[in-house]
């Protein structure tokens, strides 16, 4: 037997007007398209309690969720896709993860892209740019990019040919070993509120290079958020006034 949540009303527009609930109006059915692949209708049903109908409604863009329908759905598919993120994440044997279930698919994408704009409440609109590392953090940096409609930055490991300036932050590895991180000089200044999204936080150092550049370019930390944090990552961050945190926090 099935059990029920109590969805509320299913309207068919959307009673907010607001540029930021449109635009997760528009995640959330985008996410209940590419969920399909990962988990069933029939566990769509009973995790949100709406009926095929009304799903099929919203895959289908006939129906768009109203701001009420967005939060209800959006809390509800969030552990859905984190349980299937923490099932596919393998570690070797040198503390790795196999975390191409959660960068390579749209799902786990548009869930963090949603989470995201939670944690930054009413610091989304003052956002400019999006800047991460090469290279898993580009796909998760680019669908925020793109949610919040603001360019995504990349700090490479090489200088980009053709560029003549860059922004330069060394990150150290636990080993000993070092390398830098470069970001064309024209692409942050000092009017830039900058989001820095990466896929994995492990030491926090690759994520403390990545501050080092937003503050060698004065432009201002927007936020700093992971979809996978090792607990203790944060320590190597220090006096950063910025929210920061992981989706997903797992044991070293």
């Amino acid at each position: 037997m099935m059990k029920h949540h109590s969805p509320p009303d299913m309207g068919r527009k959307g009673n907010s007007t607001s540029v930021g609930s449109r635009e997760k109006a528009f995640l959330i059915v985008r996410l209940l398209r590419a969920i399909k692949g990962v988990v069933t209708y029939r566990k769509l049903m009973e995790a949100t309690g709406i009926n095929m109908t009304s799903l099929a409604r919203y895959v289908s863009g006939r129906n768009m969720p109203n701001r009420r329908n967005r939060e209800y759905l959006e809390k509800m598919l969030k552990p859905l896709v984190e349980e299937k993120i923490i099932n596919e994440l393998d570690r070797d044997s040198h503390g790795f993860f196999d975390n191409t279930f959660a960068i390579f698919h749209p799902a786990p994408r548009m869930i963090f892209a949603l989470w995201v704009l939670d944690q930054l409440k009413n610091r989304v609109g003052s956002v400019t740019k999006v800047l991460t590392a090469s290279t898993d953090g580009v796909t998760l940096a680019t669908t925020v990019a793109d949610v919040l409609g603001v360019p995504v930055v990349i700090a490479k490991k090489e200088p980009e040919a053709g560029v003549a300036e860059f922004i330069t932050a060394r990150v150290v590895r636990t080993s000993g070993d070092s390398f830098f991180m470069f970001v064309p000089k024209k692409w942050l200044n000092r009017k830039d509120n900058v989001l820095v999204v990466d896929d994995v936080a492990r030491t926090g150092e690759t994520q403390r290079a990545l501050l080092d550049i937003v503050r060698k370019a004065r432009a201002r930390p927007a936020g700093l958020f992971v979809m996978i944090g090792v607990r203790g990552w944060q320590e190597r961050i220090r006096g950063v006034s910025c929210p920061m945190g992981a989706m997903i926090e797992v044991s070293r």
